[in-house]
């Protein structure tokens, strides 16, 4: 059983826009909310939400107080 959880949010940033997420998910740590980022990135992806082509992506997770903790590029190498 885990011990404390922590809630995290995932916010998309493409330039000076920022897609945020409301709702967040509870997580026991950092590196189960970074694996989460990795995969939430990958699914907008495949489903043609983020045309990392054209446009900067980046991936913020952000603590219960919604303060950004990690950050990463959405693009081709978030793929593999």
């Amino acid at each position: 059983m885990y011990g404390l959880m922590s809630r995290y949010y995932f916010n998309v940033r493409r330039g000076s826009t920022v897609f945020v997420d409301h709702a967040g998910v509870m997580l026991p740590g950092l590196a189960e909310a970074w694996t989460w980022a990795v995969k939430d990135a990958v699914k907008l992806i495949r489903q043609g939400q983020i045309d990392w082509v054209h446009h900067r992506y980046w991936m913020e997770v952000c603590d219960n107080q919604r303060c950004a903790v990690v950050a990463f590029p959405i693009g081709p190498v978030t793929m593999h």
